[in-house]
C-alpha cells in the first residue's frame, strides 16, 4: 500500500509536468492505522523510504531497503524518482460504525511540478551500469534521474567559470533527451538566490559571477 501511493505521486508528477497548466492530487482515504503511525519496532526496515506515517517526507530517490526479498518487490523492483518534496499530514475524515478501526482519516499529497521536470519511470539496473553510462542500440546515452540531478552531474564536471551555453551544449551532447525548453528553467531555480517554490529549499547548484557566467555554489 504504502509503495503504491509514492508511485502514484511519480505517475502523477509525470502527468502533470508533460504539459502546461496541470496540477493534481494523490488522496489516500482509510482507516488503516498503520498508514499514519509508526510503531517503534518499525523503525528501519524494507520499506522506510515508501512510509506516509504523520509527519514523514517523500523526495528525491525512494527504493527498497537492501533486506527487501524477491516477493516483496516482484514487477516493482525499480526505484522511484520525485521531483517535488511531500509532507505527509493526516486530517480526520469520518467515523464508520461499529467496533475495531472505526477512525477514518485522509493524506492529500498536492502535486504542483514544472513543465518537463520529472524523468521517465526508472528501471532496475545495476548502480554500476548507469554510472558508466549505459548506452543503447543507436549508441544515445541512457540514464535515469531528475533534470535537476543531471544538471547537477553537469556542473560537477563542466570547468569553472562556465557559461548558460556550455551547459545546454552538455546537455545536448550527454543528455539529449532533455529540451532546453525544459532546461532552462531549471537553470534558473538551480541560481543562488532564485530558487522558488518547490525548489526553495534545495541548496543551489551553481552562483552567477557576472553576465551569464557561472561557477558551482560555494555554501
Amino acid at each position: 500500500m504504502r509503495h503504491d501511493v509514492v508511485k502514484d505521486v511519480g505517475r502523477l508528477e509525470r502527468w502533470v509536468s508533460a504539459a502546461e497548466d496541470r496540477d493534481g492530487a494523490v488522496v489516500v482515504v482509510t482507516n488503516d492505522s498503520y498508514l499514519w503511525r509508526i510503531a517503534s519496532h518499525e523503525r528501519g526496515g524494507i520499506d522506510t523510504d515508501f512510509r506516509i506515517h504523520e509527519g514523514a517526507t517523500l523526495s528525491g530517490r525512494r527504493q527498497w531497503g537492501p533486506c527487501a526479498g524477491a516477493t516483496t518487490t516482484a514487477k516493482r523492483e525499480a526505484p522511484i524518482d520525485l521531483v517535488g518534496q511531500y509532507a505527509a499530514r493526516w486530517r480526520p475524515f469520518s467515523t464508520l460504525p461499529g467496533d475495531g478501526n472505526t477512525e477514518m482519516r485522509v493524506l492529500v499529497l498536492p502535486v504542483d511540478v514544472p513543465p518537463g521536470s520529472a524523468p521517465p519511470p526508472a528501471v532496475a539496473v545495476a548502480d554500476e551500469r548507469l554510472d558508466r553510462g549505459h548506452r543503447g542500440a543507436a549508441g544515445t546515452r541512457v540514464t535515469t534521474g531528475t533534470i535537476w540531478q543531471k544538471l547537477e552531474r553537469c556542473v560537477s564536471v563542466l570547468p569553472e567559470p562556465f557559461t548558460r551555453q556550455e551547459i545546454v551544449s552538455w546537455f545536448r551532447r550527454h543528455e539529449p533527451d532533455v529540451k532546453e525548453q525544459s532546461l532552462s528553467p531549471h537553470i534558473q531555480m538551480a541560481t543562488a538566490g532564485k530558487g522558488t517554490g518547490i525548489y526553495a529549499g534545495r541548496t543551489p547548484l551553481v552562483e552567477r559571477i557576472g553576465h551569464g557566467l557561472y561557477r558551482r555554489y560555494r555554501d
